[in-house]
């Protein structure tokens, strides 16, 4: 209930501009309750007042967190929802859904289960390949790309001591979407315009030799580069089976 009551008071303009990103990462953790009634409406809720316009762009974020819910019609609904918004977004020209990926990863980096553990990451990966399978395409996948690349050029806003969470999650990002375009053949332009991350959830970094060092270093382990792999092999051949209706 007090997530419901939240997103109602997050209509309003002044209080959504009070609503810090601490907490709307505390409310994100909704999406994953362990009670079920509790998930189910928080989401519907959620998507209601987005389908109506009735709160900020940013509020999609959260729904990218059913990645792990259990329960496959629940999952798959909110899925074809977020397709659905893809669609309708990309036919008024505007890039929201890819503008997400700037803020994704910082609500990831602050996620209670998160871990730069080679294990724990293969699972975080799991994120980024809910989000592209939603609505990632051969035109839009170079500007989520840049997206993720930008967030090493900068520091965590929330918690400048913990900005190595950022630089790991966005090179995790950084190889999964690589991973997802090479195996699906298309074709790769670096997007030849600049983006910006929301303020609040970065900050600048202090010099350009300090940039320079955080973007040659490579944050994530080379063991996982396989375990990715493995992870795209198992997602397409889910694909296939559920072609064929032989879905576990």
């Amino acid at each position: 209930m007090a997530g419901l009551l939240t997103l109602k008071l997050c209509t309003v303009k002044k209080y959504d501009e009070q609503f810090d990103p601490p907490s709307f990462n505390k409310l994100a953790e909704l999406v994953q309750d362990s009670e079920l009634q509790v998930r189910r409406r928080f989401m519907e809720k959620l998507q209601n007042y987005l389908t109506r316009a009735k709160l900020r762009a940013r509020f999609h974020t959260i729904l990218f967190l059913v990645a792990f819910e259990p329960v496959t019609d629940l999952k798959n609904r909110v899925e074809t929802w977020i397709r659905s918004r893809a669609r309708y977004y990309t036919e008024k020209k505007q890039q929201i859904l890819e503008a997400i990926m700037g803020r994704l990863i910082p609500l990831l980096a602050h996620h209670p289960d998160y871990t730069s553990q080679t294990d724990d990451l293969a699972d975080f990966a799991n994120y980024f390949l809910f989000y592209l399978g939603a609505l990632a395409t051969e035109e839009n996948i170079s500007l989520i790309y840049k997206y993720a690349e930008r967030v090493k050029q900068t520091r965590d806003g929330v918690n400048p001591e913990a900005s190595e969470n950022l630089y790991v999650l966005s090179d995790l990002a950084q190889t999964v979407i690589r991973k997802y375009q090479e195996r699906r053949n298309w074709s790769f332009q670096a997007w030849p315009g600049k983006v910006g991350l929301p303020t609040g959830l970065y900050t600048a970094l202090p010099s350009s030799e300090v940039a320079q060092q955080i973007a040659k270093k490579q944050y994530i382990p080379d063991e996982l580069d396989e375990r990715l792999d493995d992870l795209l092999r198992a997602l397409d051949r889910k694909k296939v089976c559920c072609v064929f209706h032989i879905c576990p």
